[in-house]
């Protein structure tokens, strides 16, 4: 019934701030749609910086908060990965905390994930 399961998506720009190899930062900025059990609008902003330190290995860091009417969650991930032509695959550890209105952190989670993603 897609109700048992968290679906997120996200929308936004990325503002670069460096661009050196082999370090690259930015910051983002992203309208954020939550569904499933919790139905959600709010917005997302951070910083990320991504390291290819030699072929094909690729690291990532993304560090920000989703903001939500009336609690925020400060997130963080890292992520390493390899490169296969245009492919990236990687996995990581994600770090989330639940933080309300007064400020106060509630509730921790975190836990591994894996993505593959396709640059044009």
């Amino acid at each position: 019934d897609g109700k048992d399961s968290l679906q997120t998506a996200r929308l936004g720009l990325t503002f670069s701030l460096l661009q050196t190899n082999p370090l690259s930062a930015s910051l983002y900025a992203q309208w954020d749609g939550w569904s499933g059990l919790l139905d959600r609008n709010g917005v997302s902003y951070g910083i990320v910086a991504d390291s290819y330190p030699f072929k094909p290995a690729s690291l990532h860091f993304r560090g920000g908060f989703q903001s939500f009417e009336n609690y925020s969650i400060g997130e963080a991930e890292i992520r390493a990965g390899m490169l296969s032509g245009p492919w990236e695959f990687s996995g990581g550890w994600r770090f989330w905390t639940l933080i309300d209105a007064g400020g106060n952190k509630s509730n921790t989670w975190s836990g591994p994930f894996a993505s593959a993603a396709r640059y044009f």
